[in-house]
């Protein structure tokens, strides 16, 4: 498909969205966000041009995990129907071409933040289950700082250099893994920004913010720019799932400040105060050195007192991963038992292998076959006193730690 060519902003073509922050403007025809202008400075985003950069818009592209393909607001024809205006709210449909879903999106804006919302329906019922990713495209500007709350995630955008910070993905040990869901766009001179945040309330799970450059391609030396390979932002939520009749929904949040990511912070943390301040005193009382041990730390607790231990997650107590209870039972074979007889074995046995050995051998069995085992690091002194919990004995000990003032 062509490169698409923007069209000039026509009022009758177009609805505004504003508050005391911004104004939005919205094309009727294609449902993209055309403007975003800061009442602070009258600062367009959309109009923060750079050698040639055609333009921006405010867009989406979504990927059917199933099916394979992309669909695009910039590379795949569509059609948008049902576009109305409701005060600070502006809905419509999107269908494209070949997809078997239709999206639904929402745009409000409230006093102090823009809501973005897609929702997604199949579009027959016989069309299979699937997994979406939906990728909420916005501009970025070279020049403007970006700042993420990640180690050493304050610099200059170059328009070029690719990045990311990922949410709840967990990316073994990096500095690009983000607690706090948000990343914050800024210029100090003009003293503008703009932050994007995932909802810290919402069921995300998995999202980041990207430019993907090696995808794109941009390059300043080019001398005809592409508006597909423009440097923008992408706020990409991934694994959400169209299933049966239930429709898939997923949002981002948009906050408009000053020109630091500091304002922004602030925003965020008087929005959703109770994630930032304890609502239960309890936890002033744990506050010290935090340790992940396992029940029998009650039989160490003047080493306890002498590190200032307050808090011990409690690791091992349970059989089996997933299942930490053990509901109906007084006692069972221990986790690290098990984990033993994995590691005996050379890490060669199955899971069924397993539990067939445990469930068909005796206690002293296990206990002797085990006793034949290399020693492993952090392994007790005798098989014995970790071969098998009792329900009773942890209640003991966790009360012996919860005297001490272990929590």
């Amino acid at each position: 498909m062509p490169a698409i060519a923007l069209k000039p902003l026509d009022r009758t073509a177009t609805c505004t969205l504003a508050n005391r922050d911004v104004s939005l403007v919205i094309e009727r025809q294609t449902g993209w966000i055309r403007a975003c202008t800061f009442r602070r400075g009258n600062v367009d985003l959309f109009q923060q041009l750079r050698q040639g950069i055609p333009g921006y818009i405010g867009g989406l592209r979504v990927y059917d995990e199933h099916d394979e393909r992309w669909f695009s607001d910039l590379n795949d024809p569509f059609t948008v129907t049902r576009l109305r205006r409701r005060g600070q709210t502006v809905s419509f449909a999107k269908r494209f071409r070949g997809a078997a879903f239709t999206l639904f999106v929402t745009l409000r804006l409230e006093a102090d933040a823009f809501h973005w919302e897609v929702r997604a329906t199949k579009n027959a019922p016989r069309v299979p289950d699937r997994s979406l990713r939906v990728h909420f495209v916005w501009p970025l500007i070279a020049g403007w700082d970006v700042w993420a709350p990640a180690y050493g995630a304050e610099f200059t955008f170059d328009g070029m250099t690719s990045f990311e910070y990922m949410h709840v993905q967990v990316p073994y040990v990096s500095n690009k893994e983000i607690i706090l869901p948000m990343i914050a766009h800024f210029n100090k001179k003009l003293d503008v920004g703009y932050s994007v945040v995932e909802p810290l309330d919402a069921r995300v799970p998995a999202a980041k913010f990207q430019f993907a450059n090696g995808e794109k391609g941009f390059n300043w030396g080019s001398m005809r720019k592409d508006i597909r390979s423009v440097p923008v932002l992408e706020a990409v939520n991934s694994y959400i799932c169209l299933v049966g009749d239930r429709p898939m929904n997923t949002k981002i949040m948009l906050f408009f400040h000053e020109g630091d990511w500091r304002p922004a912070l602030g925003r965020v943390f008087r929005r959703w105060r109770e994630f930032f301040v304890p609502t239960s005193e309890t936890i002033f009382r744990n506050e010290g050195t935090f340790t992940c041990e396992g029940v029998q730390t009650s039989d160490d607790i003047r080493r306890c007192r002498d590190f200032g231990i307050k808090t011990l997650e409690v690791h091992g107590h349970f059989e089996d991963y997933g299942d930490y209870y053990q509901a109906g039972k007084q006692s069972w074979f221990s986790n690290w038992a098990k984990e033993s007889y994995y590691h005996q074995h050379d890490r060669k046995v199955t899971p069924a292998q397993i539990e067939a050995f445990f469930a068909t051998h005796t206690e002293e069995e296990v206990a002797r076959e085990l006793a034949s085992a290399p020693p492993r690091k952090h392994a007790a002194p005798s098989w014995r006193s970790i071969l098998r919990h009792h329900r009773d004995d942890i209640r003991r000990r966790l009360a012996k730690l919860a005297r001490a003032g272990i929590g």
